[in-house]
């Protein structure tokens, strides 16, 4: 991806990527090590993938002495070393409430329930079976390749999981038995994300390169694997026709401007962000918005009282903190679309900008007065 939600989600990438690239050589402790970082930025799939890797190394320990635990051991002590001195770092710099709070996704999985989070029935199924959905969009969108190339792991990974399980008493993984263990560990862990960690519709993205690292790595000696390789090829194709209609689209409808602090923005959004700062200005106005970082471009706007007001992660104390702003602004401007920010979804915020007297509503924004 060009760009993730958040820098953990991009660091989260990099480390689970070169750990994959580790297991691919053969070096599953670097990899393991490398898991054991992820866990730190983002704790999800490190997890699982730590798990794996763990059970991979104690099943079939590198010497091929299935008694001997020493060699099994040894490959741990990078991961250990790791885990080690990281926490022992955060710790010291953000505390170890914070650290176990980072640690464990306590927090992520009381968000994705507070969110409807989910694959099956939550606010995922948008991503396979959204509404009004038709041929067009199955076929010219990622979820036409996506869903495919899931069917083509999972396919190939049973025959790799069979192979790699025979061959548990090798003392040495050969090339061919590194690929299947790649192929059926991408497998597990993309079940695991449909599964335990999809989100909202645009979350497919957060683990697709272990879908095609997986996919990547399954051999085509056979007619049958290279003719999916070749349906797999047509679908990314015909997926990219959304990805163009959107970039022309965006090409002839976006503009940047200093009234947008020289970001893209759709015209009509542009020319109402140009009518809301005529009507705050030099008033100290009060943005209340889930996220975004816009009082660090128009310092005009009051310092928000917290990051993300997230369902589910909002503390009381930081709601009431925002909320106390919200009394005391004398414009309050807060966006009508999730896109750009949107509401935070607390019923709080609702209930005090319904006591305020709106002055002017737009299709991106609105502007509230006591």
């Amino acid at each position: 991806m060009p760009a993730y939600p958040s820098f953990a989600h991009a660091l989260e990438a990099v480390l689970l990527s070169s750990a994959v690239a580790e297991h691919a050589r053969g070096n599953r402790s670097n990899a393991l090590a490398l898991a054991t970082a992820a866990v730190l930025a983002k704790p999800s799939m490190g997890y699982v993938y730590g798990a794996l890797l763990l059970g991979l190394i104690m099943l079939r320990p590198r010497t091929g002495d299935r008694g001997a635990l020493y060699p099994r051991i040894g490959e741990l002590y990078r991961a250990f070393a790791v885990g080690v001195v990281l926490c022992a770092i955060l710790s010291l710099v953000y505390g170890f409430d914070i650290l176990c709070r980072t640690a464990l996704p306590l927090s992520g999985m009381a968000n994705y329930r507070a969110m409807n989070a989910g694959f099956f029935t939550g606010e995922g199924a948008n991503f396979w079976h959204p509404t009004h959905a038709n041929w067009r969009y199955y076929a010219g969108a990622a979820f036409g390749f996506w869903a495919l190339a899931s069917l083509y792991l999972t396919y190939a990974a049973i025959p790799a999981a069979l192979r790699t399980f025979a061959m548990m008493e090798a003392k040495l993984a050969s090339m061919p038995e590194c690929r299947d263990e790649i192929i059926v560990s991408c497998a597990i862990l993309h079940v695991a994300f449909v599964t335990c960690f999809f989100g909202h519709p645009a979350t497919w993205t957060y683990y697709s390169y272990i879908l095609i690292a997986g996919v990547a790595a399954i051999p085509i000696s056979y007619n049958l694997s290279r003719r999916a390789l070749y349906l797999l090829t047509i679908a990314v194709f015909f997926s990219y026709y959304s990805v163009v209609k959107d970039s022309v689209k965006s090409w002839r409808y976006y503009v940047r401007s200093p009234a947008t602090a020289n970001l893209w923005a759709p015209i009509d959004e542009r020319d109402e962000w140009i009518k809301v700062t005529e009507l705050a200005n030099g008033k100290n106005p009060v943005m209340v918005r889930w996220a975004g970082a816009l009082e660090t471009l128009f310092p005009q706007f009051q310092p928000p009282a917290g990051t993300y007001f997230v369902v589910g992660l909002m503390p009381p104390v930081e709601i009431q903190r925002e909320l106390v702003r919200i009394d005391r602004a004398p414009i309050v401007v807060t966006p009508t679309s999730a896109i750009i920010g949107g509401l935070p979804g607390a019923p709080e915020f609702a209930q005090a900008l319904a006591s305020m007297k709106p002055i002017w509503r737009g299709k991106y924004f609105e502007v509230y007065t006591h």
